[in-house]
């Protein structure tokens, strides 16, 4: 279990720190729709390889982490 918050910590640390140009370059619509379809796939690689060994850690993290600086984003306006 360590292990995989390790991933997951390293995997959001490079999108907080990429969030702010992101919704400045693709906007708030976008992100949203990109943060979705991650949800999405994430999902379905859990309802079809459920037998897999691998941690989709580092796509949750991804997806997490824009999710909240976004909504973060938001509350502040």
């Amino acid at each position: 279990m360590g292990l995989t918050i390790t991933v997951t910590c390293v995997a959001e640390v490079p999108v907080f720190f990429f969030t702010g140009w992101l919704l400045e370059a693709v906007g708030v619509h976008a992100v949203l729709h990109g943060v979705l379809a991650v949800y999405i796939l994430r999902l379905a690689y859990y309802s079809v390889l459920q037998y897999l060994v691998r941690s989709p850690a580092p796509e949750h993290a991804s997806a997490a982490a824009l999710l909240v600086r976004l909504l973060w984003g938001l509350c502040l306006l």
